[in-house]
């Protein structure tokens, strides 16, 4: 056995790695002498369930939680396909799972069966298969599906690329690149069309770059592209990122003739003679960290990496740990602003407002930790859990008479919920459970879980229609909307965004925008809701223009439900509850 051939294992896991893939990389770590060298990559199980491409490792191990068991059988069904030659071994939580699994196409194993002896017969009687004489024979650092480079081979081009920099006190760029709402063609065109879209997106790469230039596909829909620059590494960063914008902008042709338009985000590093010390490893963690930070503000842009952001990746790291337990310890709770009837200044609605306060007192904004709980599906979860208690709190009111089933209860719904299969009825169970009418839960959307416009997504909207709830179209005016969209879609109020509003008294144009957004919603049957009213000149603003619903500070900010109670029964005059 040559010393110098490489085995690669990929550990993936559901929520965080476990004792598996310490066993692992300890047994990995007390053979370090022997060869083959041995390599252990990990990646989340939600990145390969919904993107389960070509893989180009030597052993998978894939750990199932009990929440994923129903779908071993077609992940297994679906790896014989892609990758029929890579060995893929099923780790369940417990042997009883086994028997539940029928005409299995892969082995399955649970943490009590990984011990030396079973790693040593994975790895060294599957490594004696390969005679390699060189680093890494070709075949290995080749992607099949597009023709490009892979993880395996980007890293050692990296490599490469940072001693020839240091020789020749030269630069690079490292562009990662991912395809934003790629799962979409997956769900609403099949895996085949995302197949042929990704190999599309591969030559439109190539056409915004030099020959010379290396180009990898490293996960399902994420890409890489090292430049090497004799100097100006920002500026061709720079230009590079808005030539692959603007190209994914324009959408690309598949061989079926079908025409997609997908964005991409792109996070950007680069390697200096000052920052000679980094390695590939740390140079591929930034310009994730910086892939990331584009991601998190809606995608569609770059970004190039700063120290701020390795700041700002540590606080999520930080927040995700902590984030893990914080429902069972009841950290998260609910705040309600209440919606007024600009006709009568009376409370006519409520929205429910996520709030995360740690034990320490500290209160974790919004726009931090949905993010992270969309990124670990905890959103399903506890997406449920704020329809149910704020149609517990709504059916409560209603209870104490202090409001009537006129009024409702709107809800902020995130477009990774719109895909889950179990949304509507968990929907309608909150519904049953709480005894609320379906018309009284109004379904708060943003434009941009909107503008996907997948199939499925248009069936669950439609599916929420069926059961009477009302939907929401937030923030708008920022988006992408279009006439088309707003006829096609089935929205029963728009929500004009509040930037709008706070720069009325500023700027005509905006007067101009508002009038023309209320006018447009009322002729095409809806309803307009207004958030961000801060002065009595606004609220006066957009009650002559004929505003059905003003929302913001002037009336009140977000409040516990027991001060929305009283807050209530002194606007609407009603009688005072006994008790809560």
């Amino acid at each position: 056995m040559n010393s110098f051939f490489e085995f690669s294992i990929l550990y993936s896991y559901q929520n965080s790695p476990c004792q598996a893939e310490h066993l692992i990389r300890g047994f990995v770590d007390k053979n370090k002498d022997r060869p083959p060298k041995v390599n252990v990559s990990t990646v989340e199980n939600s990145e390969l369930i919904h993107n389960p491409l070509g893989l180009t490792f030597d052993l998978v191990f894939i750990s199932m939680g009990e929440s994923e068991i129903n779908r071993v059988n077609e992940l297994s069904n679906r790896f014989s396909e892609t990758s029929p030659r890579t060995p893929i071994i099923f780790l369940l939580p417990h042997k009883s799972y086994v028997s539940t699994l029928n005409n299995l196409s892969h082995q399955t194993a649970t943490l009590d069966d990984i011990n030396d002896d079973f790693l040593a017969d994975k790895i060294y009687n599957h490594s004696q298969q390969h005679t390699y004489l060189s680093s890494t024979p070709p075949s290995l650092t080749i992607d099949a599906l597009t023709g490009l480079g892979n993880r395996r081979g980007v890293f050692e081009h990296l490599n490469h690329a940072i001693e020839h920099s240091q020789l020749y006190h030269s630069e690079l760029v490292l562009l990662y690149i991912n395809c934003d709402n790629f799962n979409v063609i997956n769900e609403s065109l099949g895996y085949r069309s995302g197949d042929l879209f990704l190999s599309s997106f591969a030559g439109l790469l190539r056409s915004t770059v030099a020959e010379s230039d290396y180009l990898a596909r490293v996960t399902a829909d994420e890409f890489m592209i090292v430049i090497n620059s004799n100097t100006d590494a920002l500026d061709i960063a720079t230009l590079i990122s808005q030539k692959i914008l603007q190209a994914s902008r324009n959408g690309v042709f598949l061989s079926t003739g079908e025409f997609l338009e997908i964005p991409c985000s792109i996070g950007v590093t680069l390697y200096t003679p000052e920052r000679e010390h980094l390695s590939a490893e740390n140079l591929m963690r930034e310009a994730r960290i910086a892939l990331n930070s584009v991601k998190n503000r809606g995608g569609n842009a770059f970004k190039i990496f700063h120290s701020d952001l390795g700041r700002i990746a540590a606080r999520r790291i930080n927040l995700l740990n902590k984030i893990r337990n914080a429902f069972q310890r009841r950290e998260f709770y609910l705040n309600y602003q209440p919606i007024m009837d600009a006709s009568t200044d009376r409370v006519r609605g409520f929205e429910a407002l996520l709030r995360w306060q740690l034990p320490d007192g500290e209160r974790i904004p919004p726009n931090e930790f949905i993010p992270i709980l969309e990124e670990t599906g905890m959103i399903h979860v506890l997406g449920s859990w704020v329809i149910t208690q704020a149609c517990e709190d709504l059916s409560r009111m209603i209870q104490l008479r202090v409001i009537d089933n006129r009024h409702w209860m709107s809800v902020n719904v995130s477009p990774i919920q719109l895909l889950d299969h179990s949304f509507t009825t968990r929907l309608q169970q909150s519904l049953s459970q709480t005894q609320i009418n379906p018309s009284q839960l109004h379904i708060e959307l943003t434009e941009s879980s909107l503008m996907e416009n997948s199939e499925f997504t248009l069936a669950t909207l439609a599916d929420i229609k069926q059961i009477g709830c009302h939907l929401s179209l937030d923030d708008f005016g920022v988006g992408y909307s279009s006439m088309n969209y707003l006829r096609i879609l089935p929205i029963d109020t728009l929500k004009i965004d509040q930037s709008f509003i706070r720069n009325y008294e500023g700027d005509q144009s905006d007067k101009a925008i508002i009038r023309t957004m209320v006018s447009l919603a009322h002729n095409l049957s809806k309803k307009v809701v207004a958030e961000g009213v801060e002065t009595k000149k606004v609220a006066n603003f957009l009650k002559q223009r004929r505003c059905d619903y003003l929302q913001g500070y002037l009336y009140a900010k977000p409040m516990s439900f027991p001060e929305l109670v009283e807050f209530t029964q002194a606007k609407n005059h009603a009688p005072k509850a006994a008790r809560l």
